[in-house]
């Protein structure tokens, strides 16, 4: 081994590109978007003060311990988490991931609204960092509940100090509804803005841990605690016996997905507790576009004193609501007595003034892209909370909601696009709906809403290279294929971690921070495949490296320690 090669091994502890201590190397991770509605200006890391700032090991260490908080253990010493230098993500042209600890990811609202019980602050910014993994305590104390101290801590300065034990808790999660998302379209969501003034608006918060993926963080706020205690990381997970399956799937990923969310969810949810606690006289329901926000309930029935908790699953290109009846229930009247979306279809196809079957100008293809799946998700809530009588009695219900279109429509779109403007001007119509209702159902007095987001958006306007995960890991192959006879090295990918095959690279001496310091120095023009062309606006930037940080698992203690991160 060269002595190049061992120093550049050596420095890959956390194998980073560039000095933090530069702060040049830190300002092309802070992308802009159009004018006017930029991140540029807002999304500088907020909150953590001068520990964000501050490089550490190569990351900010804000940014680090994001990075650890969501590194579980059970995942293998030999697999990398990657750091793409933002606004750079894995994906392809138009559908960018959302995975990392940069601010324009991390930032989204939350949002306390209650009459009865909830202070009327309008924009509330607090001394210390504040993460929806708050949420759980928060809602905690409203219920007068002793919820175990785990990694977060109630936001006691937004319940009044005379409230009212609210008899329901509403809590919605928009899927890719962060604050740059909802700063690109500021007309678009005038009932969520008034919530921000009637009620308090928390401001920085964020989703607190990385990848900032959709089972990860909804677990956060369910559990009060981040992905290195709660075991959900991302949509895919490796198990302790080395096997890799979605978060919430047993065996292979590639099997139909069962619903089960002991498979990696390894502590209890808020909702759980509550109920248990309850002698399960407690209602609790989720209606979720897909089993990715299961964490926000927990096992249901698989838990021993659990009860078959109300969960309605929509999952992308089904035509009606679902459940996996082993651990939850579902009433037949959700699929048989509520109306579907073929009305909100025909609306929205009006919305560009024509009726052509379309949505401007696209034909229908998933209705969980598009502005009539948010009305549709909201006559199921209404639908369950009417007819299982949620918040009425003494006994504080909880309702988990998630509100998917932003997100699908992100993935497909963008969120640049108008088609994002369209579905979030949905959502917020959906929302002020379910407010009227609880006001008439509930009482005006008895619920509180909590409204926040699972992560932000990368915006395509901001420059950023669509990583070639396929290419990237053909190229780890190749670099590596004299030692290996050809064995492959990676097994898979995820937007923030590549699985690789242990095995394989003990058979054959090859250490994770070869990979690591390999992929360290990989470059755009590294990442185009042979024979593609070359886009024009990146034409001039081949030789920028891709990744911020490469790090392996087993050097993820290493780099807490570097960055000085105590208690994660």
């Amino acid at each position: 081994m060269s002595l190049l090669v061992a120093a550049v091994m050596t420095l890959s502890l956390v194998a980073c590109t560039e000095s933090s201590t530069d702060t040049n190397a830190v300002s092309p991770d802070v992308p802009a978007t159009s004018p006017g509605q930029g991140v540029e200006g807002r999304d500088r890391p907020r909150g953590g003060g001068a520990r964000d700032r501050k490089g550490s090991c190569g990351l900010p260490q804000g940014w680090a311990e994001k990075v650890y908080r969501g590194w579980d253990g059970r995942s293998g010493d030999y697999d990398l988490v990657v750091v793409p230098h933002s606004p750079n993500f894995a994906g392809s042209g138009l559908n960018a991931s959302h995975s990392g600890p940069y601010p324009f990811l991390q930032r989204v609202p939350l949002i306390f609204y209650g009459r009865g019980a909830i202070a009327h602050r309008g924009d509330v910014r607090l001394a210390r960092d504040v993460t929806i993994a708050d949420i759980a305590p928060t809602t905690a104390e409203l219920l007068d509940f002793d919820f175990p101290q785990r990694s977060s801590q109630s936001l006691s300065g937004v319940i009044k100090p005379d409230a009212v034990t609210p008899r329901l808790v509403v809590t919605i999660v928009i899927d890719g509804g962060g604050w740059n998302v909802f700063e690109h379209w500021p007309d678009a969501w005038p009932n969520i803005a008034r919530l921000t003034r009637e009620g308090s608006n928390v401001l920085d918060a964020t989703v607190g841990s990385s990848p900032s993926i959709t089972p990860a963080t909804h677990t956060n706020l369910s559990t009060g605690a981040f992905p290195r205690r709660h075991g959900v990381t991302a949509i895919k997970v490796r198990h302790r016996d080395g096997s890799i399956s979605s978060a919430f799937t047993e065996g292979d990923i590639r099997r139909p997905q069962v619903m089960d969310a002991s498979v990696s969810l390894r502590m209890t949810t808020l909702a759980e507790l509550w109920d248990r606690a309850e002698g399960n006289a407690a209602k609790v329901a989720a209606v979720i576009p897909g089993t990715y926000n299961l964490g926000m309930v927990g096992w249901g029935a698989r838990r021993a004193g659990g009860d078959k908790d109300i969960v309605a699953v929509l999952d992308k290109g089904a035509s009606e609501w679902g459940t996996n009846h082993a651990f939850y229930s579902l009433p037949a009247y959700v699929n048989s007595d509520i109306d579907g979306p073929e009305d909100d279809l025909e609306m929205v196809d009006a919305w560009d003034g024509e009726r052509d079957g379309k949505w401007r100008r696209h034909d229908f293809g998933s209705i969980q892209e598009t502005p009539a799946f948010a009305y549709w998700t909201g006559r199921v809530v209404d639908g369950l909370i009417e007819r299982e009588r949620f918040g009425q009695d003494d006994v504080t219900d909880l309702m988990y909601v998630n509100l998917k279109s932003p997100d699908s429509a992100g993935h497909v779109y963008n969120m640049i696009a108008p088609e994002q403007r369209d579905v979030l001007r949905s959502v917020d119509d959906a929302i002020g709906r379910l407010l009227r209702s609880l006001d008439e159902r509930v009482g005006r007095e008895e619920y509180v809403v909590i409204v926040t987001a699972d992560h932000g958006q990368t915006p395509l306007d901001a420059g950023g290279w669509a990583i070639n995960q396929a290419e990237a890991v053909d190229d780890v192959h190749r670099e590596f294929e004299s030692r290996t006879g050809g064995a492959r090295i990676i097994s898979t990918t995820s937007a923030a971690l590549y699985f690789t095959n242990a095995e394989v690279m003990r058979d054959n001496s090859i250490r994770p921070e070869e990979v690591a310091a390999f992929l360290s120095s990989y470059t755009i023009g590294d990442n185009i495949p042979e024979g593609s062309e070359v886009p024009d606006e990146f034409s001039d930037r081949l030789s920028e490296r891709i990744f911020r940080a490469v790090i392996p698992g087993r050097r993820m203690a290493s780099m807490a320690r570097c960055a000085g991160i105590e208690k994660p």
